[in-house]
């Protein structure tokens, strides 16, 4: 009996070397992890109130006691390093993370964990593992095995690619541009933000739905016939669709559609991207506005006006009459009361000249003060009535406006052989309209010059009489000086019109009630170089233009703008410096209040030698002396 127990046991003993060997076997062989860990004492847990308290227990009691060389490995620790570790060894870099995952473990008594653990020098590892607890009779935790392996790489490789999906995602939801797929040549697939949002609607809500939910059928159906076209013909292909977005404004896209082909060879889905152009158009048509209009007045420009001449050319379309006008005197305008009437009058002129257009004709501003008129299927005597009724108009307007009169110099030809000779009839138009600019410039010269006088009038309000008294101690003074009655002449037009220019200097300057600043005075400077342009371009005022430019010259060489002195400066100058000067200190002016005469005296006596010529300030004095005060 003895003898058959003893050989019962030794078999039992040699099945569970043989398991055990098996086992071991099997841990060695295995390229996952495995291992036992086992608690110094068993201990409850489901009924446990305190469960803190017994997992600080096992955290510090839970000790490693098998373990196969896959997960050393892992780890990178020895055998005899790595047999005896306890939770708080393994978890030391963050316990709090490793108790979570063990409350979890246990109060499920099987898991599947994926964690973020340390190996032995430091180095972050991540580890997927199945894990089992082990319970004695009573229903108590003894420990557990697990079975893991080291997942890094793979996390490593989820964790870029979804950094990549997030990129692009945000990427695509940051753009301006529209994306978007089609699953059908109808059909949304996916979209991105800027689409959605196109329509004010969140992403989901589109995704996946008709066109025609969108869009109105108009809207749909064109875009369809597009997206059909992918479909069918496997090929990519540029649009441009008009869409109406939640505003119910439409805008312009430019859009490409690329179909994806299956293996199948079958269009799969068609992938869109769309660009918003609605600016760009708008920007493109003004430009192409700008490049056939003149900004201006709006009428057509040279360029304009050249391709209608080309395009009666090859039309071959008679008779055909043109009209050539040029605004007279828009450069004394513009220099002397300034680009901005200037303007004003080709305005003017331009509104004058389309009222005589009639449907066919073409009206353009052909350059800076020239104005081009193209009758179609027009006879000479057609054309000339034209012209007549355009003078007419004019003279209309000069009445209602004398202060800024209009002067038209027109000329008109007409081709009845072939519109091939289009182009001399053009050049005869010219030649008639210089040679009628040539007979009139005198009188529409002086017309201008009498309305930049009529405004100067007007401005002398504020001296009323000051030309008229100036005049008369000119005259006066050229006399006693036994000057020649030419110079005399020339010396009473200047007392009248020196501050000619003054007409081109804004009122805010020249009315101003406190004193000018510096840039303000530059400008005032200005008014006897506009005055100079002003009586160079007349023929009635040349003769005293340089007077007018050294009108404002001093004695001593101060003054300006040619900074000449003494005798070099004309005597008709000098004698209306110092004239010109008692009457400003005597007369009520913006800038100060008037002085009395005897102070006005004692002024050119200071000044006489420095501003003024002396003899000629000694000469007034006395004629002022023998006046009643």
């Amino acid at each position: 009996m003895k003898k058959q127990r003893k050989s019962t046991y030794l078999k039992l003993k040699r099945a569970l070397k043989e398991k055990e060997e098996l086992l071991d076997l099997f841990f060695s062989q295995s390229q996952d992890g495995f291992f036992f860990m086992i608690i110094d004492e068993p201990v409850y847990w489901n009924d446990e109130v305190d469960k803190e308290k017994v997992m600080d227990y096992v955290f510090a009691h839970q000790r490693i006691t098998k373990v196969n060389s896959a997960m050393l490995k892992q780890y990178g620790y020895t055998k005899d390093e790595f047999l005896g570790l306890t939770p708080n060894d393994l978890f030391a870099y963050n316990p709090n993370y490793g108790k979570e995952l063990w409350v979890e473990f246990f109060d499920h008594g099987k898991v599947h964990f994926d964690t973020d653990e340390r190996k032995k020098d430091g180095t972050q590892i991540w580890i997927e593992g199945d894990y089992t607890c082990l319970y004695d009779a009573q229903g108590r935790i003894i420990g557990h095995f697990g079975i893991q392996r080291e997942v890094t790489e793979k996390k490593t490789m989820e964790k870029e690619l979804k950094r990549i999906a997030e990129s692009q995602a945000l990427l695509l939801d940051n753009i301006d541009h529209h994306i978007w797929y089609l699953k059908s040549y109808d059909t949304y697939g996916l979209v991105n933000k800027a689409h959605a949002n196109f329509y004010r609607l969140n992403i989901e809500k589109v995704e996946n739905q008709s066109i025609y939910n969108f869009m109105s059928k108009k809207e749909a159906d064109r875009c369809i016939e597009s997206n059909k076209r992918v479909f069918k013909e496997r090929k990519k292909i540029c649009t441009e669709e008009e869409l109406t977005n939640y505003k119910g404004k439409l805008r312009t896209f430019s859009i490409v559609k690329t179909p994806y082909i299956g293996k199948d060879g079958n269009v799969e889905y068609v992938i869109c991207c769309a660009e918003d152009i609605t600016e760009r158009k708008q920007k493109e048509a003004q430009l192409k506005h700008l490049s056939l209009y003149d900004q201006l007045t709006g009428l057509y420009n040279r360029n304009y006006f050249e391709a209608q001449i080309k395009k009666l050319i090859d039309v071959n379309s008679h008779p055909i009459s043109v009209i050539s006008c040029d605004l007279d005197g828009l450069k004394i305008i513009n220099d002397t009361i300034g680009h901005e009437n200037g303007d004003k009058l080709l305005k003017i002129c331009a509104d004058i000249l389309r009222k005589f257009l009639r449907t066919g004709d073409t009206l353009a501003r052909t350059g800076g003060d020239e104005f081009s008129i193209l009758l179609n299927k027009t006879t000479k005597r057609e054309s000339e009535k034209i012209v007549s009724e355009i003078r007419n108009s004019v003279n209309y307007y000069n009445l209602k406006n004398q202060d800024l009169p209009l002067s038209l110099s027109l000329g008109t030809a007409t081709t009845t052989i072939s519109c091939k000779s289009l182009n001399d009839t053009l050049k005869k138009a010219d030649e008639k309209m210089y040679h009628e600019k040539l007979i009139q410039k005198r009188s529409s010269r002086s017309q201008i010059i009498d309305s930049l006088m009529a405004a100067l009038a007007e401005k002398d309000y504020i001296t009323e009489g000051h030309s008229h008294r100036i005049s008369e101690y000119c005259i006066e003074i050229g006399e006693k000086f036994n000057l020649a009655s030419n110079i005399i002449t020339n010396l009473n037009l200047l007392a009248q019109v020196h501050d000619l220019g003054k007409v081109g200097i804004p009122d805010s300057i020249l009315l101003k009630a406190g004193p000018l600043t510096s840039e303000e005075w530059e400008i005032m400077k200005k008014h006897s170089e506009k005055g100079y342009r002003i009586a160079i371009s007349s023929p009635d005022l040349a003769k005293i233009a340089d007077l007018i430019l050294k009108h404002h010259e001093k004695w001593d060489g101060t003054g300006y703008p040619l900074k000449i002195k003494g005798a070099k400066i004309p005597i008709e100058c000098r004698i209306l410096a110092v004239v010109d000067a008692f009457d400003a200190m005597t007369s009520n002016r913006p800038y100060n209040k008037p002085k009395s005469k005897s102070e006005a005296i004692k002024e050119l006596k200071r000044c006489a030698g420095t501003q003024f010529d002396p003899d000629i300030v000694k000469l007034f004095l006395r004629i002022l002396s023998n006046e009643k005060d």
